[in-house]
């Protein structure tokens, strides 16, 4: 039986899965989070998280001024979502298509 405490969550920004703690919590207080790299059903290995991807890609965009912790509105919305990777990178993470300068 599934435990309601617990959720599969996926990040599309930076295609990443974990297993997140759900629940009552205070502000800034912080979940049990464990990144996964397959899936909790079948075993199947997931894509590729990108975040490292992610990173060097707004580290280009943005000089290096971005930091953990700043609010992504203060990036270029391509950033936020998932559209800076679709079609560019396949499932073990290579990049297949240059980005555009």
């Amino acid at each position: 039986m599934a435990d309601p405490r617990f959720a599969v969550r996926y990040t599309p920004r930076d295609r990443s899965y974990a297993i997140e703690e759900r629940g009552d919590h205070a502000p800034g207080d912080l979940r049990v989070v464990q990144r996964i790299d397959f899936c909790p059903w079948c075993g199947e290995r997931l894509p590729t998280d990108l975040s490292e991807q992610w990173w060097d890609a707004v580290d280009r965009v943005t000089g290096g001024a971005y930091e953990l912790g700043d609010p992504l509105t203060s990036l270029p919305e391509h950033y936020r979502t998932d559209a800076w990777w679709r079609g560019r990178f396949d499932d073990e993470g290579n990049l297949v298509v240059e980005p555009e300068p």
